[in-house]
C-alpha cells in the first residue's frame, strides 16, 4: 500500500494539476472574451489585432518572468505569501470593476472610442485596466504550479543536486562511481569519480567517439614547439569533458549560456572536475555562444581555433540560430586556417540536422564527414559531423570504419536567420 507521504504527494500534485488546468483555461478564455467584446468598437483592422496580440504576449512573458524570479529568489513560504497577496489585490480590483461595469472584464459603454483617433493607445489602456493583472497572474500561476509539482517530486536515487533555470530542469546524480548530468530526459555527460579514472573522457566524448578520435589523432599531437598548440572552442560545454584531451600547450575556451551549468563544471564548488584536472589552459565565458563569437569578432578578438565544437543539439528543442548561414560565417571568421575544423555534435532522439549541415557545407564549399559510433563501456551512441575547407583535415585512417560521406545527390537544406523549419529535420534523414 502507498505510504501516507505518497498519498499526500499524489493529492498535492492533483491539486496543482487542477490549478494549472484552470489557469490555462481561463487564460485563453480571457483573451477570447475581451477581444470579442472590443472588436465592434475598434474594428478588425490589422493594427487592432496586432495591438491585442502584442499586449497578451508581453503580459504572458511578464507573468513567466515574475514566476521565474519568484521561484529563484524566494523561499517556498515567501513565494506563497507574495503570490497570494497579488491574487488578493487582483480579486479586489475585479470586484471593483464589476461594481462600475456590467461584468468585471468587459468595460462599460463610456470606454467606447469616439471619432477616428488612432486606436492603439486606447486599446492598450483598456486591456491593462480590464484584464492586465488577472492575465498576468494566470500566466504566472501556470509556471508556479508546475514548479510546485517539480519541487514536491522525490529526488532521483543518489541525487546530488537538482537545478531549475530558464533553460529547464537539470539533475546531477550518482550511480556507483559515476556522477551524471541530465537535462530533462537527456544525459549530457558523466564523470567516473573513483580517484583513478576521473580524467577519463566518457559519454559522447569518449575516445571511441568521432570527436575523441579526432582530438587524439590531430596532426598537432605529434608536433612539439610553439606551433604545436591546439586551440579549441566549445559552444555548450556541459560537464566540460572535452578538456580531458587538453595538453599543457593547448587552450580550451568554453561558451556556456546557462550559468548553473557553468557553476557545476568550474570554480571552487564544481561537481565535475574535468576542467580542474585538464593540463590545458581553460576558460569559460557565459552567454549565448553565437552572440559572444559575433561580439568577439567585431572587436577583432578572433579565437583562431583549430577546432570549433558546437554541442547544443541533443535536446528536444535545438537552437536553430546556431545552424544558419549567418552563424557559419561567424564560425569561419574564428578559425585559425583552412585546415581548421568545425565539429557539430547532433546526437538526438527526434531531430536530425544532417541535411542542414550538408547545406552549409555546400554553401561554403566545405568537405563534410559524418561519424557515428555505437555504445561502449563508458560511451553512448553518438553522431558527430565535421566540416573543413581542407579535405586532408578530415582524412583520418582511425575513423574510416565509422565515417560516412553524403552522396552527391543527398538532400540538403540551407537555413538562414530569416528562415528555418524544424519539421524539415524531424524524420530520420535517409538521404546519405
Amino acid at each position: 500500500m502507498p505510504s501516507l507521504s505518497n498519498k499526500v504527494g499524489i493529492r498535492f500534485n492533483f491539486i496543482c494539476g487542477i490549478a494549472i488546468f484552470l489557469a490555462a483555461f481561463l487564460l485563453f478564455q480571457v483573451e477570447l472574451i475581451i477581444a470579442k467584446y472590443i472588436l465592434p468598437w475598434f474594428g478588425g483592422t490589422p493594427s487592432v489585432w496586432t495591438t491585442c496580440m502584442l499586449f497578451f504576449q508581453v503580459f504572458l512573458l511578464a507573468g513567466y518572468l515574475y514566476a521565474h524570479l519568484l521561484s529563484t529568489h524566494l523561499q517556498v513560504q515567501s513565494q506563497e505569501r507574495v503570490h497570494i497577496f497579488l491574487l488578493g489585490i487582483s480579486c479586489v480590483l475585479i470586484a471593483g470593476l464589476a461594481f462600475f461595469w456590467s461584468s468585471p472584464l468587459t468595460p462599460g459603454a463610456a470606454w467606447k472610442p469616439e471619432g477616428d483617433a488612432e486606436p492603439v493607445y486606447q486599446i492598450i489602456r483598456l486591456l491593462v485596466i480590464s484584464v492586465g493583472m488577472p492575465f498576468f497572474l494566470l500566466a504566472a500561476t501556470i509556471i508556479i504550479g508546475g514548479a510546485c509539482i517539480l519541487h514536491a517530486q522525490p529526488q532521483v536515487a543518489g541525487s546530488v543536486a537538482r537545478f531549475r533555470s530558464f533553460f529547464g530542469v537539470v539533475s546531477v546524480y550518482k550511480e556507483g562511481y559515476n556522477l551524471i548530468l541530465k537535462h530533462g530526459k537527456t544525459i549530457h555527460g558523466w564523470q567516473i569519480q573513483d580517484g583513478i579514472y576521473d580524467p577519463t573522457p566518457t559519454c559522447y566524448y569518449a575516445t571511441n567517439t568521432g570527436i575523441g578520435i579526432f582530438l587524439r589523432n590531430h596532426y598537432k599531437q605529434k608536433m612539439s614547439g610553439p606551433e604545436s598548440d591546439l586551440r579549441v572552442g566549445i559552444v555548450g560545454p556541459g560537464t566540460g569533458t572535452l578538456a580531458a584531451y587538453g595538453r599543457s600547450q593547448d587552450y580550451y575556451r568554453f561558451y556556456e549560456i546557462d550559468h548553473k551549468i557553468a557553476s557545476i563544471s568550474q570554480g571552487p564548488h564544481a561537481m565535475f572536475t574535468f576542467l580542474q584536472l585538464s593540463a590545458a589552459k581553460t576558460e569559460v565565458v557565459l552567454g549565448d555562444g553565437r552572440l559572444l563569437l559575433e561580439r568577439e569578432a567585431k572587436r577583432g578578438d578572433f579565437g583562431r581555433f583549430d577546432i570549433l565544437v558546437l554541442d547544443a543539439f541533443s535536446s528536444d528543442s535545438i537552437p536553430t540560430h546556431l545552424l544558419t548561414r549567418e552563424a557559419m560565417e561567424v564560425y569561419l571568421s574564428h578559425l585559425r586556417g583552412t585546415d581548421s575544423v568545425i565539429a557539430f555534435h547532433i546526437t538526438n532522439r527526434l531531430l536530425d540536422p544532417s541535411p542542414v549541415l550538408l547545406g552549409l557545407s555546400r554553401e561554403f564549399g566545405m568537405d563534410i564527414l559524418i561519424v557515428d559510433n555505437s555504445k561502449g563501456n563508458i560511451s553512448l551512441e553518438s553522431r558527430w559531423v565535421f566540416l573543413s575547407r581542407d579535405t586532408e583535415a578530415l582524412s583520418l585512417p582511425q575513423w574510416e570504419r565509422f565515417a560516412l560521406r553524403p552522396f552527391e545527390r543527398a538532400q540538403s537544406i540551407l537555413w538562414t536567420d530569416n528562415y528555418s523549419n524544424l519539421f524539415q529535420i524531424v524524420m530520420n534523414w535517409t538521404g546519405l
